[in-house]
């Protein structure tokens, strides 16, 4: 007998032997998930420069490679009356500097396995970028360069005016960000925190002086922190940061900005969009801010309403009634500030029975409580979408940002996990009572007109300060 013939003798053998001593060794159910484990922040070394700037350097992973984000405490909300001039500013960083042009900070950096990315956001802006660890020392000085020698052009300025009005003529002719401006100016109205798309005339009149302003302001070593995650030698790269950020002027660190006032009531507004099949809906309202110890009560409860694919909401008007494709509930902060707010792009004929399933899946769970299982699987969701948040240099750093914007302590991040599967079904249905109050919510649509005012006659406790745009 040849080895394939024993081997075929062997399998029919095999095949024809009783199975059931080997099965019933497998359990008839999977086993209990093992316990959700906290975040153990690696060990981050801190200091301070002379001339103010923080340095946070975080060792992260394995791979030859760094992240490195030089942020600053200032934004949008520091734009004053000439909304979009942080944009501009740092748009601008990665434009030239005294010794180099554009072309030669792009390929540096892309000598150095990366690309320089800047963006400004409300309350925080940075300039980052991403490189190999062996270029550690030399991507801190072009960081240094970029900030401390920018030139700030003004046939730079006029290119950067013209790109940011496209993308906001862009976004404006959306009925998504009609919305979204929309809600933020009922949210917050006469606050920088209402204010979303500058007009074409507020970019226009942005001058060079005004970015070299904005630059000394607040582009100095008071507001400015940077997070380094990844490999590096500590001791080389602190001399590196050191050196490399020695010019930069300390500055003054200014005051924060005013508190919005407490929110207005509540408004229907209507945005018209002729012909419009769809309907595009944000139901919202002003809530607690991230400081406050019940805001992870209000993630959860968020997340288990609308907040992710198998919640409440989505199953009710996507999945069981097909109204909309993409409904989604979120808490968004500001520093000292945050809305909750449910959006969905619904079938125009629909618009009103949706906006009514909405409502009443908010009017249940503040009035029962969620079974356990339920819970249970925000609960993994929630520590599940944690861990990947924290799995890249770039995630951690968030983090970190995140508890400097709140002024949160460390035990928000390493503890996060605990705080989610702390709250009970009772927490849940609490905070569902306390911050969505139906009787305050504003609403905002965009959609056919003639449409809108059918579909809203069906919807019940309609906002009674009604507006159009």
């Amino acid at each position: 007998m040849n080895r394939i013939t024993k081997a075929l003798s062997l399998t029919v053998v095999l095949s024809v032997l009783p199975v059931i001593g080997v099965a019933s060794t497998f359990p008839s159910e999977p086993p209990a998930p093992a316990t959700p484990k906290n975040f153990m922040l690696p060990e981050v070394e801190h200091f301070t420069l002379e001339n103010g700037m923080e340095v946070s350097l975080i060792p992260y992973g394995t791979t030859p490679k760094s992240t490195m984000m030089l942020h600053f405490d200032t934004g949008n909300e520091n734009d004053g009356d000439k909304r979009g001039l942080s944009d501009i500013t740092f748009e601008l960083l990665n434009k030239g500097t005294s010794s180099l042009s554009a072309s030669d900070i792009a390929k540096q950096a892309a000598s150095m396995g990366g690309q320089v990315t800047t963006s400004a956001g409300m309350n925080t802006s940075r300039i980052a970028i991403d490189v190999l660890s062996e270029f550690n020392e030399q991507a801190v000085a072009l960081l240094a360069d970029l900030v401390g020698n920018s030139e700030f052009s003004e046939a730079d300025l006029e290119r950067a005016v013209a790109n940011q009005w496209r993308q906001i003529e862009v976004s404006k002719s959306r009925a998504q960000g009609q919305a979204v401006e929309a809600f933020y100016e009922a949210m917050y109205p006469a606050h920088p925190y209402g204010r979303i798309f500058p007009t074409n005339e507020e970019l226009t009149r942005i001058s060079r002086d005004d970015v070299l302003a904005f630059s000394s302001r607040y582009l100095n070593g008071s507001h400015a922190h940077l997070y380094i995650a990844g490999q590096f030698d500590s001791q080389s790269l602190k001399q590196a940061i050191t050196g490399a950020f020695a010019s930069l002027p300390a500055g003054t660190k200014t005051d924060s900005i005013a508190p919005p006032a407490p929110a207005p009531a509540s408004q229907l507004v209507m945005i018209p969009r002729d012909g419009a099949v769809q309907s595009t809906v944000r139901l919202g309202q002003r809530s607690i801010p991230a400081a406050d110890d019940k805001y992870v009560a209000l993630e959860v409860m968020n997340t288990l309403l609308g907040g992710m694919f198998s919640s409440r909401i989505t199953q009710n008007i996507r999945e069981d009634k097909g109204y909309t494709y993409s409904p989604r509930s979120a808490v968004f902060s500001h520093d000292g500030a945050a809305v909750w707010y449910q959006s969905a792009d619904i079938q125009a004929e629909s618009t009103g029975e949706a906006i009514n399933e909405i409502v009443s899946e908010i009017a249940g769970l503040q009035q029962t409580p969620p079974p356990a299982e339920e819970l249970q699987g925000v609960k993994n969701y929630m520590s599940g979408l944690f861990v990947l948040r924290n799995s890249s240099r770039s995630g951690v750093i968030a983090q970190l940002v995140n508890l400097n914007i709140h002024g949160l302590p460390k035990s928000r991040l390493t503890n996060y996990i605990s705080l989610v599967n702390d709250v009970s079904a009772e927490t849940v249905s609490e905070a569902a009572r306390n911050y969505l109050d139906l009787n305050t919510m504003s609403l905002i649509v965009v959609g056919d007109p003639e449409q809108m005012q059918t579909e809203l006659s069906v919807v019940e406790n309609l906002p009674a300060t009604q507006s159009e745009k």
